[in-house]
């Protein structure tokens, strides 16, 4: 029954490389083996899934996560903070990024109190039963709404400072993620540049 629904459920297999900077700050048992098992995760390359929910006949929160864990993925990234899903991943330690969807991205930055709510509703309501590890702002922002581009930054400071209130920061990661084609001439690495005409 699951594998009939998974023909209209889409998601995109990615690579997601990710760096954890260690944390000096003190906090509960359960943190510490939550961040020492990210940072161990971390060391090695994963395949990860991105997540939307603006689909039909989407599997129901319990019957993804099942399949996720049968398919034995590690890392996945949702495109809206979905409640149900957010809760069907606790305690199974799937890594998760939370996106901020491009329209939510006004209201964010222009308000320090918009995103504290967003943060105490979508993270510190599920965190640490879900490991939630990254915020990402946006989606493709730059390439597929640059009219949005001013807002970004403010979003992510905005995101950032509610973290810090909630004494998050050192555990979950704030970032926004691009289309490759931002970066051009991408090999050899060291003679990459960015596209001019993405600049904000």
């Amino acid at each position: 029954m699951v594998n009939s629904k998974l023909t209209a459920f889409l998601i995109t297999i990615v690579s997601f490389f990710f760096f954890t900077v260690p944390s000096t700050a003190k906090s509960s048992t359960l943190v510490q083996q939550i961040k020492r098992q990210t940072q161990e995760q971390d060391k090695e390359l994963f395949v990860g899934v991105n997540i939307g929910t603006d689909v039909s006949n989407l599997l129901s929160a319990k019957d993804l996560v099942s399949f996720l864990q049968v398919q034995k993925i590690s890392h996945v990234r949702l495109y809206d903070a979905n409640p149900d899903i957010l809760k069907a991943l606790e305690n199974t330690e799937i890594s998760v990024i939370i996106s901020v969807p491009n329209n939510q991205l006004l209201a964010i930055g222009s308000s320090n109190t918009t995103a504290a709510s967003w943060i105490n509703r979508n993270i510190v309501a599920y965190y640490p039963d879900t490991l939630i590890t990254h915020v990402g702002v946006g989606d493709e922002v730059l390439t597929s709404v640059p009219s949005s581009a001013p807002l970004l930054l403010p979003a992510i400071q905005s995101l950032y400072s509610a973290l810090v209130a909630a004494n998050l920061h050192t555990q979950i990661k704030v970032s926004t993620p691009h289309a490759t084609s931002i970066v051009l001439d991408a090999f050899p690495p060291s003679q990459a540049y960015f596209n001019q005409s993405s600049k904000a």
